[in-house]
């Protein structure tokens, strides 16, 4: 790789269904597919707020909000199946840029997971009293959990198109027996 500024320094590796994955020095996953000749930095496995792509809360466009916060998210599936959920928190007016929430989890468990993430985040949008920007993301809030439902194959999402997932209800896990992981029941 030509320059190394975007990469996170390896703190220690791991051996993951005989594929050597680097751990950043706060322990999140590093991109094993992009690491630097010496083999000292990589990329980031998940960048929320790099990619922009599942966001809850207000855009730039949204003038009908006074203050401004919005949660984006990201996953990963990492060599042994086991998917990387990642949250990262923007407020231009509060002046920050922050991680807010990091989960490896089974397959099984993510969509779960993500859905306890998102509703963590409706419910700072609400605390914060903006309101999602549904039409400036072009998503709804649960755009997120439903990828990421899809990605672990779970129907309907999984046949699902790329339109279908961006907008739609709340979705349920209870009949595929999951049990909500995060959140107030």
């Amino acid at each position: 790789m030509g320059s190394d500024y975007h990469m996170q320094t390896i703190d220690r590796w791991e051996t993951i269904n005989g594929v050597e994955v680097p751990v950043s020095t706060w322990g999140a996953y590093l991109n094993h597919e992009c690491i630097n000749e010496d083999r000292t930095k990589a990329l980031d496995l998940t960048t929320p707020y790099g990619i922009l792509e599942y966001a809850v809360g207000n855009g730039e466009c949204d003038e009908e909000c006074d203050g401004d916060w919005t949660m984006f998210f990201d996953f990963a599936e990492l060599p042994d199946g086991r998917i990387v959920l990642d949250s990262t928190c923007n407020s231009e007016s509060g002046g920050f840029i922050m991680g807010v929430g990091y989960e490896v989890c089974t397959k099984e468990d993510a969509p779960s997971v993500a859905l306890g993430m998102v509703d963590l985040a409706c419910d700072g949008v609400a605390d914060n009293e903006v309101r999602h920007d549904s039409e400036g993301w072009g998503q709804d809030e649960y755009y997120f959990v439903r990828a990421v439902a899809a990605a672990c194959g779970i129907e309907p999402y999984a046949s699902a198109g790329y339109g279908e997932l961006r907008r739609g209800e709340r979705p349920d896990f209870s009949h595929h027996g999951y049990e909500r992981v995060l959140g107030n029941g």
